[in-house]
């Protein structure tokens, strides 16, 4: 079999795409989520197309969804899920109080003793235990899942997200005391958010205000800036090495077009991955900082389409 112009032995794959080297084994050989070719000594090698694809999936695993949901998805279907799950949707807003459900032994008798009653703030159902659901039926829709684990391990990860889809939950907040960072890391940063106990009820309250303030506050920047399109860009369509190499062929071409089209994405990729990483000393912040890295989202989507014409134009082959 003819070996790829970029082929990448599992290690490299594993550093380029964050998934480690036994769970790429077990992707591939469980779920087929790619087929990488073998060299004559038997090693697996991961083409560009294949580290794209990993890479997709492996956001969407972050932001909630199984490998066996998404492993045999085609690329264009990978990234309308994508797409899809990464929008700001109205419905995310709640009209009236934000509904919550608490499960944890500490949270159940903190909540149920609480004589401070919020209007914003709504306690729909209260659990001391996962378990206690049992096979109940008639679980109500809340806007936030409170789960409480004094010792989070990796498999509540997968717990969460399970209870977040029973309750209908659009965000999970974890009070945990000891987790290791693997496990928080886990948590896809998009659907949870953490606090490490010992944290009060009101804390709770204020944590549970923020994530919808942050949401409003958002739809309002979007709503002047982009008339109403609340959408968030797609994934990147170029990666660093396919941008070398349109910025090395733009001179063999008539139009320079695309090398200024490269160094565009070179600096709005750069700034995105910047603002997402950017501290935020407080609410206000976050808000900036998440708005901001939307803004160079949508704008490196309209570049990518930009470069997309010209590459068709100028029969480009990368």
């Amino acid at each position: 079999m003819t070996t790829p112009a970029a082929a990448y032995e599992i290690g490299k794959a594993s550093q380029l795409t964050g998934i480690s080297t036994d769970k790429l084994r077990i992707w591939e050989r469980r779920y087929a989520a790619v087929t990488p070719i073998r060299s004559g000594t038997g090693r697996r090698l991961y083409a560009n197309a294949d580290i794209s694809r990993l890479k997709i999936i492996k956001t969407l695993i972050d932001g909630g969804d199984s490998i066996s949901n998404v492993a045999t998805l085609s690329l264009e279907e990978l990234q309308s899920r994508v797409a899809e799950e990464t929008q700001i949707s109205q419905s995310d807003i709640p009209d009236g109080p934000i509904k919550i459900v608490t499960i944890g032994r500490s949270l159940s008798a903190k909540f149920s003793s609480d004589k401070d009653n919020n209007d914003d703030i709504e306690l729909a159902a209260s659990y001391n235990h996962p378990n206690s659901l049992g096979n109940e039926t008639d679980i109500p829709k809340v806007d936030i899942l409170i789960f409480e684990n004094s010792a989070l391990q990796e498999e509540n990860v997968q717990q969460i997200l399970d209870l977040m889809y029973r309750f209908n939950a659009s965000h999970a907040l974890v009070v945990y005391r000891f987790a290791s960072q693997e496990t928080l890391n886990r948590l896809p940063k998009s659907k949870c958010s953490i606090l490490q106990a010992p944290v009060d009820i009101n804390s709770i309250k204020d944590h549970c205000r923020s994530l919808f303030n942050k949401k409003n506050a958002l739809m309002s920047l979007y709503d002047n800036d982009f008339e109403g399109d609340f959408s968030i860009a797609p994934a990147r369509r170029y990666d660093d090495e396919a941008l070398v190499k349109i910025a090395e062929i733009s001179p063999l071409v008539k139009c320079e077009c695309p090398q200024h089209l490269a160094e565009l994405l070179f600096a709005l990729n750069s700034f995105e991955k910047y603002s997402s990483e950017c501290e935020s000393l407080n609410l206000e912040d976050a808000e900036l900082h998440a708005y901001l890295n939307n803004a160079a989202a949508r704008a490196r989507h309209i570049i990518e389409n930009a470069m997309e014409k010209v590459i068709e134009a100028e029969n480009i082959q990368i």
